[in-house]
């Protein structure tokens, strides 16, 4: 096996790897964030971060690959973007996308 050949798998095999990873580790995220609930948005926004953070703090190793470029970050596959977007996409089906400052404001300081 030449040392080019080599390399060259070396870097796919790597890339591969660490689409695994981050496919697994939005996946684990979306799990942790799907059964957050509450019975208004800013209940529901508030279970989202504990649950978020809940996940952080439960798989740091997950969190440092998908956040914090503990690995190299390979070019985006759709297919790791589309499992980003539906772990994401539980805090907007959730949480109103226009909130108005005001009604946001009246929120957060009469809980």
């Amino acid at each position: 096996m030449s040392p080019r050949w080599a390399s060259t798998t070396t870097s796919a095999v790597r890339t591969a790897l660490i689409g695994a990873l981050l496919i697994r580790g939005f996946d684990a995220l979306h799990t942790a964030v799907a059964g957050c609930h509450g019975t208004d948005p800013l209940e529901r926004l508030r279970a989202f971060g504990m649950c978020y953070r809940a996940f952080a703090l439960d798989k740091p190793q997950y969190y440092a690959v998908m956040f914090q470029g503990a690995l190299p970050r390979t070019p985006e596959y759709p297919v790791v973007a589309k499992h980003a977007a539906t772990a994401f996409g539980v805090l907007v089906t959730h949480v109103p996308p226009r909130w108005a400052p005001d009604e946001f404001s009246a929120q957060t300081h009469s809980k």
